[in-house]
């Protein structure tokens, strides 16, 4: 099992909504590709997301988002995950206090680098980065190394973008970005930093979900055909021409089929009673039998 960083690019502005909605709708193939939701950042203005998947390798999680018919996205690569300074094991990082910004700094390079090298590049001016209170979090590296993202705290995105600049660390952009799932190994889209863990959904919680979403549609397409078989032995015991079953594909029809076959049952069934003699008929009081 690996990281794997898919980057995805809006034309319109999204909201979490729509990453939580994309994750629920995938949750069959996801679990057929084994691939989990790790963690996820959604630009502030909505035009733009990373999000960190644990999958075997990156043509896993191409498969997944190629099975939403969504949008294809910028960049998938799977990566190796390296702790910043903030991250010392004893808490989340990635939670931000109110008075500072989550940015996501995008880099991409022509040979390949390593993160020791750029790491030691960012400690030669250290103080550029300490004198706008601007912190590193967490870094992911390409697998091919010509690719990274790192995740900063700061002020703001442009306290990221002088250090970065002062330090000589090539950047393609940056942006201001807001947590949509973290815990560690983070298990569901949910739009916090500030959420409590009794509302976090858990990755089994999701399937077993869209499981009983599955099952109840097949169930309720199944009552209706049966209604429908019911409703077709009757309208052929009056004579009608047509039969009422539909097919599969087109169970959405099944309602208004109901309907009508219920309004011509009641039209034709009273014709039908007056050829039944009445023998059981009850006599109004105070009237003897003719």
């Amino acid at each position: 099992m690996t990281e794997v960083v898919l980057i995805r690019r809006f034309d319109d502005p999204i909201s979490a909504d729509y990453l939580d909605a994309a994750s629920i709708d995938l949750g069959w193939c996801r679990k057929l590709y084994g691939v989990t939701p790790l963690v996820s950042f959604l630009a502030r203005d909505g035009r733009r997301c990373a999000c960190i998947f644990g999958a075997p390798d990156a043509e896993a999680v191409r498969n997944v988002v190629r099975a939403g018919k969504r949008s294809e996205p910028e960049a998938i690569w799977a990566c190796t995950v390296h702790p910043g300074a903030v991250e010392d094991g004893k808490g989340d990082p990635l939670a931000t206090k109110e008075t500072r910004t989550l940015v996501l700094v995008e880099r991409s390079f022509e040979e390949p680098v390593t993160f020791d090298d750029l790491q030691a590049t960012q400690n030669k001016c250290m103080s550029c980065f300490n004198l706008r209170d601007v912190r590193s979090i967490r870094s992911y590296l390409s697998a091919d190394r010509h690719r990274m993202i790192c995740l900063y705290q700061a002020p703001d995105a442009d306290a990221v973008g002088q250090a970065n600049r002062l330090a000589d660390l090539p950047f393609d952009r940056l942006w201001p970005a807001k947590l949509i799932s973290s815990m560690g190994v983070a298990s569901h889209w949910l739009d916090i930093p500030a959420a409590s863990p009794d509302k976090l959904k858990s990755r089994e919680h999701c399937a077993a979900t869209s499981n009983r979403n599955v099952e109840g549609r097949r169930i309720h397409a199944s009552r209706l055909r049966s209604r429908a078989k019911f409703l077709d032995v009757g309208r052929r015991a009056y004579g009608a021409e047509q039969p009422l079953i539909p097919q599969r594909s087109e169970t959405a029809l099944l309602p208004p089929l109901i309907g009508a076959c219920g309004r011509i049952l009641r039209r034709q069934a009273p014709s039908a009673r007056r050829d039944v003699p009445r023998t059981t008929a009850r006599r109004a009081p105070g009237r003897r039998a003719a």
